[in-house]
């Protein structure tokens, strides 16, 4: 997830995960790949301020189990249900037409 800080002349940044400065995220973007409360600090003349904290919690990806009502090979006309098993609650899925031709 990225977290974009706002931004105004002179400023300089100093992002934070669980209050703990992050080495070498100085910039106006961080990029937040694990799970924790992130904040940046703006400092400018001297001054400085931080921002609202935000809860970053990364997903666990998950291994999709698709069944089929029937045979998976059959005609121009046939047709065949697929239905994802173990689905995960709050999980979307998109199917994808694969073909070998």
């Amino acid at each position: 997830m990225v977290l974009t800080s706002s931004t105004f002349s002179g400023v300089s940044y100093q992002w934070q995960k669980n209050s703990v400065d992050i080495a070498g995220a100085t910039s106006q973007n961080y990029s937040a790949t694990s799970n924790g409360t992130y904040r940046v600090r703006q400092t400018a003349n001297g001054c400085f301020k931080y921002s609202s904290a935000v809860s970053v919690t990364t997903a666990a990806s998950v291994a999709a189990t698709i069944t089929a009502n029937g045979p998976v090979t059959f005609c121009t006309g046939g047709s065949v249900v697929l239905s994802v098993n173990n689905a995960v609650p709050g999980y979307g899925y998109q199917w994808k037409t694969i073909s070998k031709y």
